[in-house]
């Protein structure tokens, strides 16, 4: 199970002391590790304000490969040449899961590289729970991040609830709930982000993924008015 979560465009210069579970992940998706050999590319264009699309825009670059059925390492690049409050060449995360059971992982992420010209760690873990009902299941993540790249003060702290609904063959629904605050200031740092999604199956092996998000409560516990779009490209394929 798997799916992209309104990582928040805004913050892929990770200098900010609230960050979503995927912001500080190498895979802008939930994706557990996958079976040995298999290999995961995605890119997408993310943006805060999707009413200012041409000048506010996050391109990431993202790769990722099975080593076996439990270790998965991938590495993230994100790029602002069309976001003119970002770098051209913005950040760079590294990062590896491991499976402890089918539908748990730990997560470990490094970012050498960002605007924040910092280190930054990350250490999670992911569980998938499977339901009888409206939706089919829920995924749900918790990431802590670490270091100056991350948390200049305290740490930071992003989690992920995400219904999941299959439509039919080619269509899943999503809703994303990113949750992230920090333990210097909780609730100055608070913030909830809402991102309903849907996952269109092209072909095998290809998913175009596009959903909007926004700000259910910020820092000061009010919304950010602001609509955010999401729209990537996945291949996923199986080496022999």
């Amino acid at each position: 199970m798997r799916k992209v979560i309104a990582f928040a465009a805004a913050l892929a210069a990770l200098g900010i002391q609230s960050v979503s579970a995927q912001a500080l992940n190498y895979d802008p998706y939930y994706f557990l590790p996958g079976a040995a050999r298999s290999v995961g590319v995605d890119l997408g264009l993310a943006t805060p304000d999707a009413a200012n699309f041409a000048d506010a825009t996050d391109v990431d670059l993202m790769a990722k490969y099975a080593i076996n059925d439990q270790l998965e390492a991938g590495a993230r690049a994100t790029f602002g040449f069309l976001n003119e409050g970002a770098d051209s060449f913005s950040s760079v995360v590294l990062g590896a899961k491991y499976a402890l059971r089918e539908n748990t992982a730990l997560t470990l992420n490094l970012t050498p590289f960002n605007q924040a010209e910092e280190m930054g760690l990350s250490l999670g873990v992911m569980h998938s729970m499977e339901l009888d009902g409206l939706v089919s299941g829920i995924n749900n993540q918790l990431q802590i991040g670490l270091l100056d790249a991350y948390a200049p003060v305290g740490v930071a702290i992003g989690a992920l609830i995400q219904p999941v609904k299959p439509i039919d063959d080619r269509f899943t629904a999503y809703l994303d709930i990113s949750i992230t605050t920090n333990t210097d200031n909780a609730a100055e740092y608070l913030s909830v982000l809402a991102s309903p999604n849907v996952d269109v199956m092209l072909s095998e092996g290809w998913t175009l993924n596009a959903g909007l998000y926004g700000s259910i409560l910020s820092g000061d516990f009010a919304a950010n008015t602001e609509v955010g779009l999401v729209v990537t490209l996945l291949r996923d394929m199986q080496l022999q």
